[in-house]
């Protein structure tokens, strides 16, 4: 039975390195044939081009020399200086009157050569243009290059000069190249087939070895992965398997991670809420205890009450934003349009003044006009404000905060940059998390909600951008929101 099962086996393996080798062969060598069809076809248009070029330019320098002759219609003297130019550069020159006449000839007797008016590169020179011709010559009986040029004097056509070479030389050049990529295509093919040989027989992998692999992801073991066989039937579902359990396991991760980032935010939120409304129910029991009666108390104690009171409203604001901007980037709903960071920066700008002046300090603005991107104009202004906000509370009385727009590269740039107290090194890579803060009471104590910067980690997010922040302890912080090259308008 063993042995049945094992030459049921081998059939199997002949039957698909059958199937597999040939199709990878023919896949490669017709990909290589094409390429080297493309290559000769390029090569030689290259070559031709190449050819036309020299000959215009040599054509050029000769008709320079003839103009002289040409004013003393010395034509005996075109001729034998064709003759001896045509000698010295390998090249076939002939002398033309705008009527088609040949008065000069490089290797003939133009007394005995037909009027050339009609040949197609003289037709073309007569219009002031350059004429390219290949085609067979009755006269040399052999295929030839010609590229024809107007001589001109006083801006009128006074003779016709024009050079060619036999497309023999130029097929001799071809020829080498294309044996040289003859011998490399054979050696391509040859490595092709090597490689087709040895990808095929990788391809087959031992069942057993898949089965092992699968009993073990089914127990949970995800980390397991199946080696890619050498075989033939297996490669392709070992790597499959192996993605899929890498896949899960990843998942299974981010359902972990998930459920802790949920957790904490449901303990943040918790303690966030707690702390005010046991302050408001603390000192509300204090007012119906007889507190009410005793006026400058009462009053002290309505204001903490008010004061906890917006503090829930804030919190409950941020949590809102939030779960909004959560909605507009998974359901792609953002609505964005072409907008000036300038006017949006001078709009934030003005809804922070008046918190800037209770402590004296001067909001300063940077920002050239011509700077665009395609941003939600009320989002991105709300970003601004909550970095400006940020800025404003951790910074000393009559001090500045900047508020910078510019371009870098492709990206447009917005910087808000404080001389407050700074944020220690080991802060920076959490300082965008929620209900993340550096000093909770003293952030408490200012009013913060610890949501404003995943506020603007969230829009910048929505727009495709990023967020950073450079600080230093006792220079300052700067927080930067960056928008992508494919959004900037200039």
């Amino acid at each position: 039975m063993g042995l049945g099962i094992a030459l049921r086996d081998s059939k199997l393996k002949r039957r698909l390195f059958g199937q597999l080798f040939p199709s990878y062969l023919v896949i490669v060598l017709i990909s290589l044939m094409i390429s080297t069809w493309y290559a000769t076809k390029e090569l030689k248009h290259l070559h031709i081009n190449q050819a036309e070029s020299d000959l215009k330019a040599r054509a050029v320098l000769i008709g320079n020399q003839m103009n002289g002759y040409f004013l003393s219609e010395n034509f005996k003297a075109i001729d034998k200086l064709c003759k001896e130019l045509g000698k010295k550069v390998s090249m076939r020159i002939t002398i033309l009157l705008p009527s088609g006449k040949v008065i000069g000839d490089s290797e003939e007797n133009p007394a005995l050569m037909n009027n050339h008016k009609k040949r197609p590169e003289i037709i073309t020179a007569l219009t002031g243009n350059t004429g390219n011709s290949i085609r067979y010559s009755h006269t040399l009986q052999k295929d030839m290059m010609y590229v024809a040029i107007p001589i001109i004097e006083n801006n009128k056509i006074i003779g016709i000069g024009r050079t060619a070479i036999p497309l023999v030389y130029v097929d001799k050049v071809l020829k080498v190249i294309y044996f040289k990529i003859m011998i490399e295509g054979l050696i391509i093919a040859l490595i092709a087939t090597f490689l087709s040989f040895f990808m095929a027989k990788r391809i087959s992998k031992p069942l057993e070895e898949l089965e092992d692999g699968v009993e073990r992801f089914t127990k949970g073991d995800l980390k397991y992965r199946l080696p890619v066989p050498n075989a033939r039937e297996t490669s392709s579902l070992a790597i499959a398997m192996n993605e899929m359990a890498a896949q899960l396991d990843n998942k299974l991760t981010q359902i972990k991670k998930l459920e802790n980032i949920r957790q904490d935010f449901i303990a943040n939120v918790s303690h966030e809420l707690k702390t005010p409304i046991t302050s408001i129910k603390g000192y509300a029991e204090t007012l119906i205890d007889g507190a009410i009666h005793n006026k400058e108390d009462a009053q002290k104690f309505v204001n903490i009450i008010l004061n906890h009171a917006d503090r829930l409203n804030n919190i409950i604001e941020d949590l809102l934003s939030l779960s909004s901007l959560d909605q507009e980037s998974e359901y792609e709903q953002l609505s964005v349009e072409n907008s000036s960071i300038k006017d949006i920066l001078t709009s934030a700008i003005q809804l922070c003044t008046v918190k800037a002046q209770s402590k004296n300090i001067e909001l300063e603005l940077s920002c050239s006009a011509n700077i665009q991107a395609l941003v939600n104009p009320s989002l991105m202004e709300q970003a601004v404000v909550n970095l400006v906000d940020n800025a404003i509370k951790y910074s000393s009385p009559a001090s500045k905060v900047l508020i910078q727009g510019m371009q870098e590269g492709n990206e447009a740039v917005i910087k808000v940059i404080d001389f407050g107290c700074g944020i220690p090194e080991a802060h920076l890579p959490r300082i965008f998390e929620r209900f993340y803060r550096v000093d909770k009471a003293r952030s408490r104590k200012l009013g913060g909600t610890g949501l404003g910067l995943a506020i603007v980690k969230h829009i910048s997010q929505i727009h495709k951008g990023h967020t950073t922040v450079y600080s230093t302890v006792g220079a300052g912080s700067v927080f930067s929101i960056y928008l992508p090259s494919n959004q900037i308008t200039n």
